[in-house]
């Protein structure tokens, strides 16, 4: 999650470089943790178990200003409800490989939503770039071994929550994104915990019979991914402008594919491959016209 701030550098230094570096693996092992923990716990009450912990350990260390509350509150149905629950709900039927890719489908989205809402114009790069996004992603769906194309469906829709929720976030601008993760947790746990008694079950018997490899993927998700990573995030916002550094974050995409095949032993099969590669392409297309924009500015 990132919230707009100014930039207060324009060269990383080698330690902002490895800062990044961190991000970048910890968020691509993130979707392996998703995976393990979507098998062991039903998907929904397993976010809320994420998001119970993640607000135990930031609320009583980080609060937001009260103006920002309202916006916090629409933000955890967006983000912590939409995105994060149908994230966790079809990547227990999808591959994780799978579910990376197609979460990149967020960039396309937020420039679409921008189109509609703030009437900004977009380059023929650009145009190129979201082609090839929804191109791959076409390519992905319409493998014969995907069968049921419901939880690739849910990933999608995570993609277009996130969107949604960008917009939200502009107005949420220099608020500390821990505050802001915390407190759309403690918002988000009432909701989550209500969906999943209704369209859930068996969630006493997963936490009785949870295996280790359960707790450790809820305690990379609570600890690595969600603390430790938008810490190192939001350090490097304050210092970078936004542009200059999500490009990295593109490469997560490549981390969470190679690692969902060697510890997940997911196939890499010619359908994802070739769809992947169109996929972040696309995004890559759109992000370096960006960066090239940015850089004739300065």
């Amino acid at each position: 999650m990132t919230v707009g701030l100014e930039k207060r550098t324009i060269q990383m230094t080698s330690r902002d470089f490895f800062i990044a570096i961190t991000i970048i693996f910890l968020w691509g092992l993130n979707i392996v943790a998703v995976k393990i923990g979507a098998v062991e716990f039903p998907p929904i009450f397993l976010t809320s178990i994420r998001f119970a912990a993640v607000s135990a350990l930031l609320v009583p260390f980080f609060k937001p200003p009260k103006t920002a509350l309202p916006h916090i509150a629409l933000l955890s149905l967006t983000l912590g409800v939409c995105h994060f629950g149908f994230i966790f709900i079809g990547i227990k039927e999808a591959d994780a490989s799978t579910t990376a890719i197609i979460l990149q489908l967020g960039t396309p989205f937020s420039i679409i939503l921008a189109m509609i809402f703030f009437k900004e114009k977009i380059s023929l790069q650009t145009a190129f770039g979201l082609f090839l996004a929804f191109l791959g992603t076409t390519v992905i769906a319409g493998e014969p071994k995907v069968g049921n194309i419901i939880p690739l469906l849910f990933i999608v829709a995570s993609a277009f929550s996130w969107a949604v929720s960008n917009l939200i976030l502009k107005r949420l601008s220099g608020v500390n994104v821990l505050a802001i993760n915390g407190y759309m947790g403690l918002f988000a746990i009432p909701q989550l915990l209500l969906l999943s008694y209704f369209f859930e079950e068996g969630q006493v018997q997963a936490i009785e019979n949870a295996t280790w490899k359960g707790w450790c993927s809820l305690a990379y998700l609570v600890i690595a991914a969600s603390i430790i990573a938008h810490s190192l995030w939001y350090y490097l916002i304050k210092k970078h402008d936004v542009s200059r550094i999500t490009p990295f974050i593109l490469l997560s995409t490549v981390v969470a594919m190679f690692s969902s095949i060697l510890i997940l032993g997911e196939e890499l099969t010619l359908y994802k491959a070739v769809g992947g590669t169109v996929v972040i392409t696309g995004i890559a297309v759109i992000e370096f016209y960006k960066w090239k924009k940015l850089k004739t500015n300065d």
